[in-house]
């Protein structure tokens, strides 16, 4: 299972009680067998009173994000495992 967060979102904070006790993908992989939530963080910011914003395209998102699952995949051997 893979979590990505929104706009002004955070990879951890999204997907976290308020009581920061209860995260989410965790909670629900460990309810269902042979499988691992993960999250994804990007920058997400549309604006920025510091700084730059990040100009990268929803494509070039996509294409981070894939290569980044691709590569945990392989390291961990679990390619043949479906995707949530």
């Amino acid at each position: 299972m893979i979590c990505v967060h929104g706009l002004t979102g955070h990879p951890r904070e999204t997907w976290t009680k308020d009581d920061e006790v209860f995260f989410w993908p965790a909670h629900v992989a460990g309810d269902i067998p042979q499988t691992r939530g993960l999250t994804y963080g990007y920058d997400a910011d549309p604006a920025s009173f510091v700084g730059r914003v990040n100009q990268s395209r929803l494509g070039e998102h996509a294409q981070d994000l894939w290569s980044a699952v691709a590569g945990i995949r392989k390291k961990s051997e679990t390619e043949d495992r479906p995707i949530i």
